[in-house]
């Protein structure tokens, strides 16, 4: 969908717009949304599983100054700069951002120790002042080793473990910028540019390096390798097996192109990540192909690993790029590879084309939000016709190389207890040598959910659904569970249907509503201000136990505040303004106010604070 960029209130009206994308009505199983293919149908049943598993934790993008400041960014209006940023972080919402970074690929001396710092330093201030413009709570990673392609290798790990944190401390506090996690290389497993033995060494001179600068607030993330195959998987296992490594990484990093999260990557890391010791991100991944406008083959695509991702454990997804700028005409960037990117602008025009597969992101985030609580889907399809899903991967629904899985979902419960359900069918004729999808396939999908099987009463699901139609974002009506089961009808090719019950859906015999949000700045999953709350519902007894923890390094001096906002950010009460030492600590209030009334039904914010550090979750109080 393109918007013209020369009057800028018609393009304001594209993000007010994205409210109301759902003006073309489409209903689940009829209507011309359906659109009439010659093709058959089959019928599957996906089950979710009971308990919940990883948070989702936010959803992010890369920056590339190249295909960004290399098509005259600089000479758009403010206005245009801020419109676009808008799309991505408010209707968009996302809240990570990677600085693709280098430090080879500029014209810095190498004996300042910069490091490309004063190239980069500029530009990165512009995208991070300007993303938090929209998104105040922003988590920004710096992504090492983009210029792979012009030589970067890793030949001394003490030069570059030593490099990107003199890097980082110039961009700290020489420009100003907030770097909130590093990565300790980029796709590391390609060319042996890492030997397995040596991720768990470059771990830890990079913890070392980033500790001596001053710089112990700045996590790490890896190894950021190209998939998730037994090669980048050993280089995981070498990490975990070294004490000193584990410890000093606090984020597992892949990408998922041609493949997504295994099985196998899930088993190896799953301990860390249910337990909440460590994160797993997916910190790349996108197409290589043409797209032109329309293209819900490639939406489907990657939304595909997406779902995959998050039935893998996976708590932050990326995609590889979120702006580009063009030539003349499109066409042009066409004949490359523009799916590398959400939006093109073309600066000569001031116009900019939104590929679709943002308006399928788009609506994800709409129906999981931050700290929604993920579940695990397994499919039968392998039970209906073991002879044409053979693989294993069509039961785990995950995207794999070679025959793609045809069919994905993902299911977890958002902090105001509403059950969110996403599936997407990715069947066509496309066929590489690493690619080849299932034939052309509408399927009716019966869905299972088993904590919510002995629920009292039906609930009724706001439907939408993503397709190739304009304006891709269409209302779909409503579809009813009973007793833990519905039938979705007609999802066809290339379609992403997105389901949201009411809130305050609680399974029985489950009477806690538990919510844990980390600080996204924590350091080795602890050392921020982690903050777990939970809340036992009851007429008259209603508590809410608050767990938080007081950084390692924080001065006893600088009060810890722990307050209570209602929805407009206004504070109506403070539990807590006192000093604390580092560790954790529990505190239980009775959920009565200063006035001694009991609070009212309703979603609140719950804030802890230590010196310039402050997290936040949502508190929802059900009478």
């Amino acid at each position: 969908m393109r918007w013209n960029m020369r009057n800028i209130a018609p393009f304001d009206r594209t993000r007010r717009g994205l409210a109301f994308l759902g003006l073309a009505i489409l209903c689940v199983g009829t209507g011309a949304g359906d659109r009439i293919y010659a093709q058959t149908r089959e019928e599957a049943t996906i089950r979710v599983h009971e308990g919940p598993r990883q948070q989702y934790m936010g959803f992010g993008f890369g920056l590339n100054t190249s295909m960004v400041h290399g098509h005259h960014y600089n000479l758009l209006p403010e206005t245009v700069k801020d419109s676009i940023y808008r799309l991505l972080f408010v209707d968009l919402n996302s809240t990570h951002l990677k600085l693709w970074s280098s430090i080879t690929a500029c014209h810095a001396n190498p004996a300042e120790r910069h490091y490309c710092a004063d190239d980069w330093g500029p530009i990165f201030q512009e995208y991070t002042t300007r993303a938090r413009k929209f998104q105040p709570n922003l988590v920004s990673l710096l992504g090492p080793g983009v210029a792979t392609w012009l030589g970067e290798t890793i030949t001394n790990l003490d030069v570059w473990a030593e490099s990107y944190a003199e890097q980082a401390r110039s961009l700290v506090y020489d420009h100003g910028i907030q770097i909130d996690y590093c990565g300790i290389a980029n796709e590391p497993d390609n060319h042996d540019a890492l030997l397995d033995y040596e991720a768990p060494i470059v771990t830890k001179k990079m913890r070392a390096a980033f500790d001596a600068l001053g710089l112990q607030d700045v996590g790490l993330v890896g190894p950021d390798i190209s998939s998730t195959a037994w090669k980048p998987r050993e280089l995981v296992a070498r990490i975990i097996e070294d004490e000193d490594a584990l410890n000093a990484l606090d984020v597992f990093t892949t990408h998922s192109y041609n493949s997504a999260i295994s099985v196998e990557m899930e088993a190896l890391v799953d301990t860390f990540i249910l337990s909440g010791e460590k994160q797993y991100w997916q910190t790349e991944a996108s197409e290589f192909f043409a797209e032109v406008e329309g293209n819900a083959e490639q939406a489907s695509s990657i939304t595909a690993r997406l779902y995959s991702d998050m039935n893998r454990l996976c708590q932050v997804w990326f995609f590889h790029l979120g702006i580009a700028g063009v030539g003349d005409e499109w066409a042009e960037w066409w004949a490359n590879r523009n799916a590398l990117h959400l939006i093109l602008y073309r600066e000569k025009y001031q116009d900019i084309m939104i590929l679709t597969k943002f308006y399928y992101f788009v609506q994800f985030n709409r129906t999981f939000e931050y700290g929604c609580r993920m579940r695990k889907a397994v499919s039968n399809l392998m039970d209906v016709n073991p002879t044409k899903y053979w693989r294993r991967e069509d039961t785990t629904m995950t995207y794999a190389f070679g025959d793609k899985c045809p069919l994905y979902l993902t299911a977890g419960v958002n902090e105001d207890s509403s059950w969110a359900i996403g599936l997407v069918n990715y069947t066509g004729s496309r066929k590489t040598p690493l690619t080849t999808l299932r034939p052309k396939m509408t399927y009716d999908v019966n869905v299972i959910v088993e904590e919510l099987e002995d629920y009292p009463d039906p609930i009724v699901f706001n439907v939408t659904r993503n397709n190739a139609v304009p304006p891709y974002i269409h209302p779909a009506g409503t579809l009813t569970m009973t007793n833990g089961r519905l039938r979705v009808d007609s999802l066809a090719q290339h379609d992403q249907l997105l389901l949201r019950s009411p809130p305050g859906i609680m399974a029985p015999g489950k009477p806690d509503i538990e919510a844990s949000v980390r600080d996204p700045i924590s350091r080795r999953g602890y050392g921020g201000t982690g903050l777990r709350v939970a809340r036992s519902p009851g007429s008259a007894t209603s508590r809410t136990n608050i767990r938080f923890t007081v950084p390692e390094g924080h001065s006893p001096g600088h009060p810890t505040t722990v307050a209570v906002f209602d929805p407009h950010g206004a504070k109506i009460h403070t539990l807590l303004r006192d000093h604390r030492r580092p560790g954790i600590h529990t505190i239980s209030w009775d959920e009565r106010l200063p006035s001694g009334k009991r609070l009212a039904a309703g979603a609140y914010v719950l804030s802890v604070q230590t010196g310039s550090r402050r997290v936040s979750t949502r508190l929802m109080v059900t009478r």
